[in-house]
């Protein structure tokens, strides 16, 4: 599961912002309302999953492996958001992100033995299926205003996220908790509009996943939930209302 690359985009997204914090509690200009719309490249990390009784062997010579591993190939994501800017250095927005990304590889950490027909050898390691994830957040934003027409911000938002995974037969889904941290820059077009990227990380709470279909091995082998994490680079337009 991932563990210390949040705690580093967290890290960094502090140190982005000292230097505005003394600053912010003052506030000032005009409060606005504006939209984003944005797409871009999804890097989902390994889900990572225990099984319930591993190393085991029992009836029919069944030896399950200790967990299994679910990599994933570089997809992309699409998105909406609506926000509120508050003055010069608070905003607060609503967002919807769509990402979508193919399974790489379901591969065994220790061994596997499952013998059947078509597969003797027990083993296993599968490159089908793919990911998609429904989310929404509500997020809060800092801009760090600069003197001309750049604006780097930081920001961190929570919500849920509706996690879909297919894969070696299995189709399944779960509602649960998400957050995020990002950062990113924008340049100003004009005093409408203004054109960026930002790059943010996802991470999900537990959802159930059976990769491999383990409820239909003698039906008393189960996996631990698994958590779906993301790096996410988007570009982005976004516009005030008028």
């Amino acid at each position: 599961m991932p563990s210390l690359k949040p705690l580093i985009v967290a890290g960094a997204a502090a140190v982005a912002l000292t230097p505005a914090l003394a600053n912010a509690a003052g506030g000032g200009g005009e409060p606005i309302k504006y939209f984003a719309i944005g797409a871009g490249l999804s890097v989902p990390d390994d889900t990572e999953q225990d099984t319930n009784l591993a190393p085991f062997s029992g009836a029919n010579n069944f030896t399950l492996p200790d967990g299994f591993d679910t990599s994933f190939d570089p997809g992309f994501n699409v998105g909406a958001l609506i926000g509120y800017k508050f003055n010069d250095y608070w905003r607060v927005e609503g967002e919807y992100r769509y990402s979508s990304a193919d399974i790489d590889a379901t591969t065994t950490r220790g061994q596997f033995n499952v013998p059947t027909s078509a597969n003797p050898g027990g083993t296993l390691t599968a490159n089908s299926g793919d990911a998609s994830v429904h989310a929404l957040f509500a997020n809060a934003v800092l801009d760090i205003n600069m003197a001309n027409n750049l604006l780097p911000y930081i920001g961190a938002g929570i919500g849920y996220a509706d996690v879909e995974i297919s894969g070696l037969g299995a189709d399944e889904g779960e509602g649960v908790f998400a957050y995020q941290v990002f950062s990113g820059l924008d340049v100003k077009m004009d005093d409408q509009s203004w054109i960026g990227a930002r790059f943010s990380f996802m991470n999900t709470g537990d959802f159930a996943y059976d990769p491999v279909g383990l409820d239909t091995v003698g039906g008393a082998f189960t996996l631990s939930e698994g958590q779906y994490a993301s790096f996410d680079l988007t570009i982005a337009y976004r516009r005030k209302f008028k």
